[in-house]
């Protein structure tokens, strides 16, 4: 329900630009390629809980809120209606059925960040700098520290892997418990340059 293209995005943008808050670019752990992102142009309909950020129908009855939410933004309000009865039945969502769950990093999917593919049968690794929001496949880092990435992609990489994580099917899954054992020297500042460089050529 809370997934859309980008001509309905743009549909809602260009009629009214106070909807653009709302709209984040989403991103699916199929989209992830190594050194790059096939996104598929789609995006999530993010109006957080009010649990994390004060709206103007926060803390109102259902029916009150309800009406402000339709009055103000009447275009996301339509897109959500034909599923609004499992919309309110769902368990995961914010203290109104048009609202997410309560999530305390939402701030940092803005951040520049390395996502990856839970799950790898190879190194898919890329650097963020858009801002997408994942989906439950795909996980994080929030740093801009490229020479992380040419470690994570490099065969050297996929060795530590191999050792740290729990090995699935013909793949394996990057745990974070495990994950993060895998152990990086920190490079000083000539190595750590080089590698930026290099990263930097083929991002």
């Amino acid at each position: 329900a809370f997934l859309i293209d980008k001509t309905t995005r743009d549909r809602l943008v260009n009629n009214d630009v106070k909807y653009a808050k709302f709209i984040k670019p989403w991103l699916r752990g199929r989209d992830i390629q190594k050194w790059h992102i096939d996104w598929a142009e789609l995006f999530l309909i993010l109006i957080p809980s009010s649990t994390n950020l004060s709206h103007p129908w926060s803390d109102k009855p259902q029916i009150e809120s309800e009406k402000i939410f339709a009055s103000l933004y009447p275009a996301i309000y339509e897109l959500l209606l034909p599923n609004r009865e499992k919309l309110i039945k769902r368990y995961d969502q914010g203290r109104y059925y048009w609202e997410l769950r309560s999530c305390s990093y939402y701030d940092m999917l803005d951040l520049p960040k390395i996502v990856y593919q839970k799950f790898q049968i190879e190194p898919k690794f890329v650097f963020d700098e858009v801002g997408y929001y994942p989906n439950t496949a795909i996980w994080m880092l929030v740093t801009n520290h490229l020479f992380l990435l040419g470690i994570l992609n490099s065969p050297l990489g996929w060795y530590l892997i191999r050792q740290h994580c729990t090995q699935i099917q013909n793949g394996y899954q990057l745990i974070w418990d495990y994950f993060k054992h895998i152990p990086i020297a920190v490079p000083n500042k000539e190595i750590d340059q080089a590698m930026t460089e290099i990263v930097q050529k083929l991002l």
